[in-house]
């Protein structure tokens, strides 16, 4: 857990640190993979199956 959220935290500061495009919307994707992992691991199952699928899947297409 605590690798999960140490990863969060520098996906984010690198994401507002970023000036390129693509590489904050990676940030973001890995951000939001890292939330969804916290919330399998808190036992949210459907929560973190909904990010996953929804929030990941609509970054990616939208923006790659």
């Amino acid at each position: 857990m605590p690798i999960i959220t140490s990863i969060a935290i520098i996906a984010s500061i690198l994401l507002l640190w970023s000036s390129n495009k693509i590489y904050s919307i990676l940030y973001l994707i890995l951000l939001y993979i890292c939330v969804s992992l916290i919330f399998l691991y808190l036992g949210a199952t459907v929560v973190g199956l909904f990010y996953f699928l929804v929030y990941i899947g609509a970054v990616a297409v939208l923006f790659l």
